[in-house]
């Protein structure tokens, strides 16, 4: 009998020691996702700044210096559509089932994943509500994390764009 306990113990240890894992790696991708979004954003507020002070009258100026102007301030804007929090996104989907291989390091495989289904992934037994919602936690996390990193990427390629625009007007005008 004692040593059932123990071994159900060390069993526990395990599962709590995958799921502490899991958490630590989703909560450094999240900061990592975090500050690319400000680094962008103050990047691209400077930026205009910088852009919007060298024109002495704004109105003068062609199209296309407009155009790089509009495309800073939508790369800014998405990079603050990132902090914006969108509760209802975060929630897994309770019911799916995934064949998906898990690979701990990808937000893409959580998310494909209901909690009952990452815990059977972990090979942890729930004892209590406390796995599922800690399971429902790192999905959710992991969706954060992979909307903070897509609005990055568009925020990014629109930035790179209204860059080229206003490189292009300075060499032109």
């Amino acid at each position: 009998m004692m040593m059932n306990m123990q071994k159900d113990h060390k069993i526990k240890e395990i599962e709590e020691k995958r799921l502490a894992h899991l958490s630590e790696l989703t909560s450094k991708w999240l900061i990592y996702a975090e500050a690319k979004n400000t680094a962008l954003i103050v990047g691209n507020t400077f930026a205009l700044f910088k852009v919007l002070t060298l024109v002495d009258n704004p109105h003068a100026v062609p199209i296309v210096f407009h155009v790089g102007v509009l495309c800073l301030a939508f790369a800014t804007a998405l990079a603050f559509g990132a902090v914006l929090p969108l509760t209802k996104y975060l929630k897994p989907d309770i019911d799916r089932e995934s064949t998906c291989e898990l690979n701990p390091f990808s937000s893409k495989h959580l998310i494909q994943h209901s909690p009952k289904s990452l815990l059977r992934r972990l090979e942890i037994t729930p004892d209590s509500n406390y796995e599922l919602e800690f399971a429902e936690y790192l999905i959710g996390t992991a969706k954060l994390i992979i909307r903070k990193y897509t609005l990055f990427k568009y925020g990014s390629l629109v930035t790179l764009v209204g860059m080229v625009i206003l490189s292009l007007f300075k060499l032109l005008y």
